[in-house]
């Protein structure tokens, strides 16, 4: 009886030995960061104002795993979206519906979305003139765009400004961040943008008209010199 003991706890102890080996490790699971705050739907006022939202607290992860965000808008040509950091900022260009979306990701790819409609009104009077200052260094023709020594010719092509250069020497030596660009033409109402004419960060596009009338370029900028200044800018105004 002994004997028969002895042998089943050596039996016993083998297959204990042995077992760690064929056990993988487990790995920790990675949860998706959730939305935990909800947005309302926004009107604003196209070319009138811009809406800035600080995301910072809307999502949570699991893991508290630090998060990457990014915008989005279902059409760009009505709402312009872009994240700085943790803040979305909310560019109205042209009557219409669009809607915007964040997206918060997490270092192994899980993602969370925040979707916000936005409606955009008209303005209900001509673009005062006084919102945007002119860039007597950005010249534009039916044709052609200049901004310092960079130039585009021939319609559709672009002027790529680059953020980081310094343009322009003394007084007038700056860096120029364009956030955004557009063609408005304007009619018996004031100045309305062209459709399909918005670029991205920091292109300056030609444009050349299709029937006469009054054309300019607008859009936003952040000129950095020894202070750092965002503005509405615009363009001369061209006569076609």
């Amino acid at each position: 009886m002994r004997t028969v003991t002895t042998s089943i706890l050596l039996m016993l102890l083998a297959m204990g030995c042995g077992g760690d080996k064929s056990v993988e490790p487990s790995t920790p699971d990675d949860f998706p960061p959730r939305a935990v705050e909800t947005f309302e739907a926004q009107t604003l006022i196209a070319e009138r104002e811009r809406l800035m939202i600080n995301f910072a607290t809307a999502f949570r992860d699991p893991e508290e795993q630090s998060l990457r965000y990014s915008a989005a808008s279902s059409d760009a040509s009505i709402v312009m979206a872009a994240m700085s950091g943790t803040v979305l900022t909310i560019t109205p260009l042209a009557e219409g519906s669009a809607t915007v979306s964040v997206k918060a990701t997490d270092p192994g790819g899980n993602s969370a979305v925040i979707t916000i409609p936005v409606t955009v009104n008209a303005p209900a009077h001509p673009d005062d003139d006084e919102n945007y200052h002119a860039l007597i260094r950005l010249v534009v023709t039916a044709d052609r765009v200049e901004f310092f020594e960079l130039s585009a010719q021939g319609s559709g092509s672009c002027i790529e400004v680059d953020p980081q250069k310094i343009y322009g020497t003394e007084y007038e030596a700056a860096q120029y961040q364009f956030h955004h660009s557009r063609w408005q033409r304007q009619d018996a109402f004031g100045w309305a943008t062209i459709p399909g004419t918005v670029r991205g960060e920091n292109s300056l596009c030609v444009y050349t008209p299709t029937e006469s009338g009054l054309y300019r370029m607008v859009g936003d900028v952040t000129i950095r010199q020894a202070e750092q200044r965002q503005l509405r800018y615009k363009s001369n105004v061209v006569n076609y």
